[in-house]
C-alpha cells in the first residue's frame, strides 16, 4: 500500500490513500491552492517512508535527518 502524506491532509497516514495504475506508479487526485508550497511524503505498507526523489525542492522535518519533499505549484 502507499499513502501520501503531507501538510495539505494535516500528515494523515490514512487520508490520501494511492491507487496502483496499469503502469505499476501509484497515484492519486488533489485539489491544492495555487501560489503555494506543500512539504510531502509517502509511506509504503504502512511503515516505510520515502520522499519523492523528483520533488521541486526537499526541506527539514522535525525528526533529525529527515527531509520531506516539497512540490510547488
Amino acid at each position: 500500500s502507499v499513502n501520501l502524506v503531507g501538510d495539505f491532509n494535516n500528515w494523515s497516514k490514512e487520508e490520501t490513500p494511492m491507487k496502483p495504475s496499469k503502469s505499476g506508479d501509484y497515484k492519486t487526485l488533489l485539489t491544492l491552492e495555487k501560489g503555494k508550497s506543500y512539504q510531502f511524503r509517502y509511506l509504503l505498507d504502512g511503515e516505510t517512508w520515502e520522499n519523492d526523489w523528483a520533488a521541486d525542492q526537499y526541506a527539514a522535518s522535525p525528526y533529525t535527518g529527515v527531509e520531506n519533499s516539497v512540490v510547488e505549484l
